[in-house]
């Protein structure tokens, strides 16, 4: 698992031990990546990220590789975010970064921690696969505002899962789909706020 671009590009990143974790693997990240560069109306330094279900901290120490200004890296193992720490020391990314302990599947309101950095200019989302995890993730995410407007949410799932094309909110946020791309078993849905 290698940094696929930017600063740290070819950096080596601590996997996980045992199955626990399905890191993404570097093609998608790569093409995730690349996509977002042609499609972001805003620098790499400007942006602030979420990176939920973070597991190794691979997506936001992608994105920290190209410069943005801070990540948010949330999970609720203490593995995981052991991990994340250790990966950000090992790119050099730790001051930008801030790791936080939450669960949407049993306490989303621990997530409430995660709006005192809102609102993010993009936010990723790759839960354990076929949970109804992303689906969740993104009704947060249009509740409580906490993508800014014109920012991107991006969720991975397994291929052929089923998502919205849009998502209203009662605060009157639209999180609209733009594009889904399959890579193998992977799928990634590109919403953008509106």
């Amino acid at each position: 698992m290698r940094i696929t671009g930017g600063q740290a590009k070819g950096r080596r990143l601590i996997g996980p031990k045992g199955r626990c974790l399905r890191p993404t693997s570097d093609l998608v990240r790569e093409a995730l990546f690349q996509i977002l560069s042609v499609r972001l109306e805003f620098p790499w330094e400007s942006c602030s990220v979420l990176d939920l279900f973070a597991g190794t901290g691979a997506l936001g120490i992608e994105a920290l590789s190209r410069a943005v200004r801070e990540v948010v890296f949330v999970d609720h193992h203490k593995s995981s975010l052991d991990l994340i720490r250790r990966n950000l020391s090992l790119c050099g990314f730790s001051e930008h970064a801030k790791v936080v302990r939450a669960d949407i599947r049993t306490s989303p309101k621990s997530l409430d921690r995660v709006l005192k950095y809102a609102p993010f200019n993009l936010i990723f989302a790759d839960p354990p696969y076929s949970q109804g995890l992303g689906k969740k993730a993104m009704e947060w995410v249009a509740e409580t505002c906490a993508l800014a407007s014109g920012g991107w949410m991006v969720i991975e799932e397994f291929k052929g899962e089923k998502f919205p094309h849009q998502i209203i909110s009662s605060s009157e946020l639209s999180l609209q789909l733009v594009d889904s791309r399959i890579y193998g078993q992977t799928e990634l849905w590109f919403y953008r706020s509106i």
